[in-house]
């Protein structure tokens, strides 16, 4: 492909201004651009109109209207995100309803502070409780004023010019939001993105401008960002980098604007433990505070993987689905993409405060999300100096510069009192072929493919809808069901079988006494008849074996040989444990015998979940599902 310089954003005299790349450019400088990328962004998302509820978003709509069989369903808006307290006896009762597996820690604790976006979940169940299209409208528009509010930011740190339309346009269509802007309970992510870019550029106009009275809009926009997700801390990276790489005071000086946002991160963290928020015992999640060198192991095992799931591929969150010498893989494979990516932006960059900026606030911003298993969704404040970076660089390498020959045009430095220094600029010598390589591998991804993916996981973001039925109970139940305990011997995901209650609930369809999965279904379970009323259940790969069973028992909190866990009607008690620590068998003592008509038995087989017959005292069977259809 051949280079494309341009003296001006299309200027009447420049030759090359007619061709699809010179329009392309013209169009990227154009006033409109932000209102067109924020277009363009919704559309892409608008598959989600006919997602409907997915997994919390259920949990979300009982705990509104409140359960006739489960009181941790307080029917109260203000617990849509008190998952779990740490209080045994409520975690116990959520056991007990089906909503928990068997292994879960009683004393977890699962909840997060998030009430400015608890008011747009109030406006959705105020206004259209039974409607979930509506809601994803909303959702819709929120990511159409994150993407214009980011828009703005571009414009305002890179002038209206080619980097800033590009980085526009990058964000808009960027796949790793997909989830957050079409999953109702994600929706935190985007409500807090807004508020943070919103903070960022009343800082920046405080700062390089002198307008004192953008400082208060920019402290009250930051606590709104953490008032409405923990990743909100994300914002207070971007102000980090700030300080460090635009900010035009001493270091003092500095250390004192920053003061004010330290006061409020300090204080949000303080009312969010006050208010018995946190996590505890959960396995994909670790307090920074509490639990500090479990944390930085983390971060240094996740990071490689958000890098991956930002800047190529496969998503962060596939490597919840992998083995363990896979996400080693994967992580060499993100920290090799970084130190390209470290190697390559370096040269061309090297002397721009923006591009340092970007570079630096999307750095810290990783660090938070640490806190959680790795996943896209976690990238939206990332993603904001991600995509800003990638603009640059394209505009670098692939020479579409604008008359100011700076990158995407005249900081807005240049408009303020203290103009920014021009970045520094020495050619791209013997990292040339470099670049170009991983520019054009770049404008593959971010340009021609992400669109696409971006609209398609908009229409499935929990995966497509044969797999997921696949794992879901389907099965018809009568009247009769609701004075029968419902055992599911085997699952595929326990996440999907634990949401049967809850959805039977909301869909006012009869409910079984109490809900039990017993095992997971693969790859095998060996199932043996101890006598009348006990089972003893031995999985190939040991329980709690996918990474995503850990979430309700940490690592940290091992089981005991011997070990129970008492339910009403059922008793569960370790026998075996693996090196690991990890449940090897179990057996199942009911307080009836397993043929008594007040058990029905369900197991997965061929992607169904069909009735079980507990075989004969003394007996073994062995079950070896296939695989469900990812397609």
């Amino acid at each position: 492909m051949r280079e494309l310089k341009l003296t001006d954003c299309g200027s009447p005299g420049d030759t090359q201004s007619d061709t699809w790349i010179g329009r392309m450019c013209r169009l990227l400088c154009h006033p409109r651009l932000p209102i067109f990328a924020a277009l363009i962004a919704m559309l892409l998302v608008s598959p989600s109109l006919r997602v409907g509820w997915l997994f919390d978003d259920d949990f979300h709509r009982l705990t509104i209207r409140g359960s006739t069989r489960c009181s941790v369903f307080s029917g109260s808006i203000w617990d849509l995100f008190r998952f779990l307290d740490g209080n045994p006896g409520r975690t116990l009762e959520l056991m007990d309803y089906g909503g928990l597996p068997w292994w879960t820690v009683p004393e977890a604790k699962g909840s997060f502070w998030r009430p400015l976006t608890i008011l747009t979940h109030w406006i959705d169940y105020r206004r259209w409780p039974d409607l979930a299209w509506p809601m994803h409208v909303q959702s819709i528009l929120w990511y159409g004023l994150l993407v214009l509010a980011t828009a703005a930011l571009y414009r305002r740190m890179m002038g209206a010019g080619i980097a800033a339309g590009l980085a526009a346009f990058l964000f808009a269509v960027d796949d790793a939001h997909s989830m957050p802007a079409a999953w109702l309970s994600n929706r935190n992510a985007i409500v807090s993105g807004v508020c943070g870019v919103l903070a960022i550029l009343a800082h920046d106009r405080w700062r390089r401008q002198g307008r004192t009275a953008s400082a208060l809009p920019a402290w009250l926009c930051a606590a709104a960002s953490l008032l409405s997700a923990e990743a909100g801390v994300g914002t207070f990276a971007y102000l980090a980098a700030h300080a460090v790489y635009l900010d035009p005071g001493k270091w003092r000086r500095k250390a004192l604007v920053m003061l004010p946002y330290l006061i409020i991160l300090i204080g949000w963290r303080a009312a969010w433990a006050l208010g018995g928020h946190g996590v505890q015992h959960l396995g994909l999640y670790v307090d920074p505070i509490r639990e500090p060198a479990v944390f930085a192991l983390s971060a240094i095992q996740r990071i490689p993987l958000l890098m991956l799931g930002q800047w190529a591929a496969p998503p962060a969150e596939a490597s919840i689905l992998v083995t363990n010498q896979v996400m080693l893989l994967l992580q060499i494979l993100g920290v090799a993409l970084t130190v390209v990516l470290a190697v390559a932006v370096w040269s061309p960059l090297r002397g721009d405060p923006v591009a340092r900026f970007w570079t630096l606030g999307m750095a810290l911003s990783l660090v938070p999300v640490c806190a959680t298993f790795p996943a896209n969704r976690l990238l939206v404040f990332a993603g904001i100096g991600a995509m800003g970076l990638l603009a640059q660089f394209l505009s670098h390498v692939l020479r579409l510069e604008n008359q100011s020959g700076a990158p995407g045009g005249v900081s807005v430095g240049a408009v303020a009192d203290k103009p920014l220094p021009a970045p520094h600029r020495n050619g791209l010598s013997h990292d040339r072929r470099l670049c170009r390589v991983l520019a054009w591998s770049f404008v593959c991804l971010h340009i021609v493919l992400a669109p696409v993916a971006l609209a398609v996981q908009a229409a499935f973001p929990m995966g497509f809808k044969r797999f997921n039925d696949e794992l879901t109970v389907r099965a018809a139940f009568d009247s009769s069901v609701e004075q029968q305990d419902l055992i599911i011997v085997n699952a595929p995901s326990v996440m999907h079988a634990t949401y049967l209650t809850v959805q039977r609930e909301l869909a006012g369809q009869p409910i079984p006494t109490h809900t039990r999965v017993l095992a997971p279904a693969l790859p095998a379970v060996v199932i043996r008849r101890l006598d009348e009323r006990t089972l003893s259940i031995r999985p190939e790969n040991s329980f709690i074996a996918w990474r995503f069973d850990h979430l309700f028992r940490s690592e940290r909190r091992p089981m005991s040989v011997g070990q129970q866990v008492k339910l009403t009607g059922l008793t569960v008690e370790v026998a075996e444990l693996t090196s690991d620590l990890r449940p090897a068998e179990a057996v199942f003592h009911f307080a009836v015998p397993l043929e008594h008509p007040s058990l029905r038995w369900l197991h997965w087989e061929d992607g169904e979940f069909i009735p079980f017959t507990p075989p004969p005292m003394g007996e073994t069977v062995e079950l070896r599902p296939r695989l469900p259809s990812i397609w």
